[in-house]
């Protein structure tokens, strides 16, 4: 399903980037076909889809009649987007995403999923931001440090010596 998944993601967005980064997108199948995919997806036909594209972040709403890709501007500058689990959040990161030698530590931000709002800080340092599933208000888990004496380790491996 997963791998079904991931082709579907590629077949429903075309990116075309061009040279002044502006992001051109374009929808392939059509509303109908997105919505007999999603009934088996666990959102269903109400699923949300946000990415990162050249500094900004988008997202599009299946449950629209009119499928659009849609920018967020509160959260400009971020990266890692996810999706809180009512999908009416999202949180990201800003900064460096790996602490290593860097004065700039990675700041997290949790924002409303729209095109209008304002993101609002979490934490800092806060690497690699989460939202904890099954929580009564949406929660945001992250990693503090990202610095590891094994260069083979990313920040999501957690930290230590």
């Amino acid at each position: 399903m997963a791998n079904r998944l991931i082709l579907l993601i590629l077949i429903i967005i075309s990116f075309i980037t061009t040279n002044n980064a502006e992001l051109k997108a374009k929808i392939i199948p059509s509303l109908e076909e997105y919505h007999n995919f999603l009934q088996n997806a666990e959102a269903g036909p109400n699923s949300k889809l946000v990415f990162y594209n050249k500094d900004k972040l988008y997202f599009i709403d299946f449950s629209e009649l009119k499928l659009q890709i849609r920018e967020i501007p509160a959260a400009r500058g971020g990266c890692l987007p996810v999706i809180s689990p009512d999908g009416n959040y999202i949180t990201f990161a800003r900064g460096v995403t790996d602490d290593g030698e860097q004065d700039k530590p990675c700041t997290s931000y949790i924002c409303p999923l729209s095109t209008n709002g304002n993101a609002v800080m979490v934490a800092t340092p806060a690497y690699v931001p989460r939202f904890v599933q099954n929580a009564s208000s949406p929660t945001v888990l992250y990693s503090t440090c990202a610095k590891h004496s094994d260069e083979s380790k990313k920040t999501w491996d957690g930290c230590g010596a």
